[in-house]
């Protein structure tokens, strides 16, 4: 019986300091990646130096097993996490009418595209599915998981490699609601639903005022409405 419906991730982060201050910065990213059995199959571990540190985050560090020497030896903080990002593969899927502005928007973020599969605007589920299924990544990832179970199975005391996950999706809400019901009897694919947040910018408010009073001054009547 699986313990998850889905390959589980579980992340831990050492920081320089505590909630309290406003300079607490992470100095080293760990991650496990677990499958729906609870098995391990990936590892990630990384420590980088953070953009500011001071004498005043010596007690933290210490609680790390770290000195400000020992992180100011390591690779810059910004360059493990590009690595983290760069370990967990990722693959873009969209039906949408500008495919590319959501792939651009992932990129933007920092994501670096394994693969991107661009269908046409209101595609089916049924259309969608059929795209990932028939992805090279996808087959390949769904290999390398087959054999990295296999593995654990022949050998669960021996000590594997670190390896890179295999490939996960990313898609829009709007095929999410399409997809989603449909991946229930596909074990091998990985799919995650990328929200849309948008935040106006204060003048469109303020525009959206005065849109608002100008059409209140045209239906207002000087002794009520009028009816024929």
């Amino acid at each position: 019986m699986s313990l998850f419906t889905r390959p589980l991730l579980v992340i831990d982060t050492e920081t320089t300091g505590f909630p309290d201050d406003p300079d607490c910065q992470p100095w080293e990213i760990g991650a496990v990646l677990l499958d729906v059995e609870g098995c391990e199959v990936s590892t990630f571990s990384a420590v980088g130096c953070p953009a500011v540190l001071k004498p005043s985050m010596a007690k933290a560090l210490s609680i790390g097993g770290i000195s400000e020497d020992e992180l100011r030896a390591a690779p810059p903080m910004v360059d493990v996490a590009s690595a983290f990002i760069a370990w967990i593969p990722v693959g873009a899927l969209a039906g949408i009418a500008q495919p590319q502005r959501f792939f651009e928007m992932l990129r933007a973020r920092g994501l670096e595209l394994a693969q991107q599969l661009e269908l046409p605007d209101h595609a089916d589920g049924a259309a969608l599915l059929a795209a990932l299924q028939a992805s090279p990544a996808t087959a390949q990832s769904a290999t390398q998981s087959a054999t990295q179970s296999a593995t654990q199975s022949a050998a669960p005391s021996s000590t594997q490699p670190a390896q890179s996950p295999g490939l996960r999706w990313l898609c829009t809400e709007k095929d999410a609601v399409k997809l989603f019901p449909l991946l229930a009897g596909q074990p091998g694919l990985e799919l995650w639903a990328v929200p849309l947040e948008q935040e106006p910018a204060p003048e469109f408010w303020h525009q959206l005022d005065l849109a608002l009073k100008r059409v209140r001054e045209r239906l207002s009547f000087a002794h009520g409405r009028q009816t024929a």
